[in-house]
């Protein structure tokens, strides 16, 4: 068996002091955190795109207070594509108004386009001004 004395001479100085079979209070808790970060993320991953969001809103409520209804997205200004069609609709379109077109503008054209064009009756002597009568 060794003394007290020969077991001090075995260990080198750069070694740490062994400690018992407890693992640190420190340890410990960063090795529990680290276990709850993965189970979380592994929940998180689980959810769809849509559970997801409605957690971390509801997370957020939770955190820093309020109401779902602050988060409710207003549609006063939605416009439907036929909306847009109808604001931006012309009778005759100019190949030099192609140059500058919004997404709005595109929209109407592409409509234009696709319109069964083969009889109208209307009166174009003034087409030029761009008025056109039915």
């Amino acid at each position: 068996t060794f003394s007290i004395k020969e077991d001090g001479l075995l260990t080198k100085p750069f070694q740490k002091a062994k400690q018992g079979n407890v693992a640190h209070r420190q340890f410990a808790a960063e090795e529990w955190d680290r276990e709850e970060a993965r189970k979380r993320r592994f929940h998180l991953i689980a959810m769809d795109a849509y559970e997801r969001h409605k957690k971390f809103v509801s997370d957020y409520i939770l955190y820093y207070g309020g109401k779902i209804e602050d988060f409710q997205r207003s549609g006063a200004n939605d416009k439907t594509d036929l909306d847009v069609i109808r604001e931006n609709h012309r009778f005759l379109w100019n190949e030099d108004d192609e140059a500058d077109m919004n997404w709005e503008k595109r929209l109407a054209k592409k409509y234009y386009d696709k319109l069964f064009k083969e009889y109208c009756i209307a009166d174009l002597s003034r087409y030029k001004e761009n008025k056109v009568r039915f």
